[in-house]
C-alpha cells in the first residue's frame, strides 16, 4: 500500500510545497494584514507554517482553524527570542523542505539572518518584505541574506533616506533581473524564488 506523504493534503493532490512565513512583531498593522488576507488563498493548496508574536495577530491566524495551517508563537518578552525563533526555523526547514520563505517584518529579518548562519544557503529560497520605511537594520542584516530576494511595494521605499544606502547598493550590486525586487501589484505565492534572487511583484495592502 502507498504511503501518503504528510505535507500533502490527500483530497488536494496537486498541492504545492509548504510555504514558510515570519510575520514577527511586537506591533500590528498592514504587514500583519497582508499575511492574514493572503493566506486562504495559500492554503487552498499548501501547507504554510507562520511565525507569529502579536497577541491580535495571533487570534486571528487561530480563527482561521485551517487543517494546513500551523502556528508557531514566538513570545517577544524575552530577551533571546531572535535565538530561540531561528533555532525553531531551522528545525522547520529540515522537516518540512519548504519552497520559500517569506519574513514579513524587520524583526522577522533579523531571525533569519540568523537561521542563516546556522544553516548555510537557507537566505536561497528567501524573500524579504519591507513594507515601509521603518526599517533600520539593513545596512547589517542584508549582506547575511545576499541570495534572498527583496520585497517592497514600490520605488519610494528604496529611494528614502531611511532604506536608500543600503538597498541601492544592494540593487546596484546585483542589478535587474537578478537584483533585489522593485514590488508593483499582486502577491503571488509563485513569484517566491526558487533559486537566487529576482524582480518579482508585490502588493502593500493594509486593508
Amino acid at each position: 500500500m502507498k504511503q501518503e506523504n504528510p505535507l500533502h493534503d490527500s483530497a488536494t493532490p496537486a498541492a504545492r510545497p509548504p510555504l514558510l512565513i515570519l510575520s514577527v512583531a511586537t506591533g500590528y498593522g498592514g504587514a500583519e494584514r497582508n499575511v492574514e488576507i493572503l493566506l486562504p488563498l495559500l492554503l487552498a493548496e499548501r501547507r504554510v507554517t507562520v511565525f507569529a508574536c502579536n497577541t491580535l495577530h495571533l487570534q486571528r491566524l487561530r480563527q482561521m482553524a485551517h487543517p494546513r495551517l500551523d502556528i508557531h508563537a514566538v513570545d517577544a518578552t524575552r530577551g533571546n527570542f531572535i535565538a530561540r525563533a531561528a533555532r525553531s526555523l531551522v528545525r522547520r526547514v529540515l522537516t518540512l523542505r519548504p519552497s520559500a520563505i517569506l519574513t514579513n517584518t524587520l524583526d522577522s529579518l533579523r531571525i533569519l539572518a540568523r537561521a542563516a548562519e546556522q544553516l548555510p544557503g537557507l537566505d536561497a529560497i528567501a524573500c524579504v518584505a519591507a513594507h515601509d520605511f521603518l526599517w533600520f537594520d539593513h545596512e547589517r542584516l542584508l549582506p547575511q541574506v545576499r541570495r534572498a530576494t527583496v520585497l517592497v511595494p514600490d520605488r519610494s521605499v528604496l529611494e528614502s533616506r531611511t532604506t536608500s544606502p543600503t538597498m541601492s547598493g544592494h540593487t546596484a550590486r546585483c542589478g535587474p533581473p537578478s537584483g533585489y525586487a522593485i514590488g508593483l501589484q499582486k502577491p503571488r505565492d509563485d513569484t517566491f524564488p526558487r533559486g537566487g534572487p529576482k524582480w518579482s511583484p508585490m502588493q502593500h495592502s493594509s486593508v
